[in-house]
């Protein structure tokens, strides 16, 4: 059923991105996480697979990243085809609810947890696509 949806949202990023560059933007696409998926939360040691996420549509912490991923992987393919920067949120911030204060939004923690993710990945980007605008080296930043 969700699977219909992924070519409309795939050309909606699309969109985006060439939206983005017609107004002589950069567009930068970053990956959801959650507290949800294939993990045990290291506070409170839940197992994130098996918990109630979404009781109306029955969906269990396993079946609610699945679907999340399949968006997910559709950024990550319209990123890599529009040669747009996708930063990989989803995968790089940990699964913990010191991070989060429900399912999907960020505590302060979490939100500069992302701060750090999407750095490491933007800085050395942007320094290599806007070398003359570049005053300082990316310290901390993946190169």
């Amino acid at each position: 059923m969700h699977r219909a949806h992924l070519p409309g949202y795939a050309g909606r990023l699309e969109e985006l991105a060439r939206l983005c560059r017609d107004a002589g933007m950069e567009p930068v696409f970053l990956t959801q996480p959650a507290l949800y998926g294939e993990a045990i939360d290291d506070v409170t040691g839940a197992d994130l697979a098996v918990v109630e996420v979404d009781r109306e549509h029955l969906l269990n912490g396993r079946a609610a990243w699945e679907l999340l991923e399949l968006y997910n992987d559709v950024t990550r393919t319209v990123g890599g085809q529009q040669g747009v920067l996708v930063v990989d949120v989803a995968r790089a911030l940990p699964k913990s609810s010191r991070l989060f204060y429900d399912f999907v939004h960020f505590t302060n923690e979490g939100a500069a947890a992302v701060a750090r993710i999407t750095f490491a990945s933007l800085c050395p980007f942007l320094a290599r696509r806007f070398p003359q605008y570049a005053t300082q080296a990316c310290a901390g930043a993946a190169s």
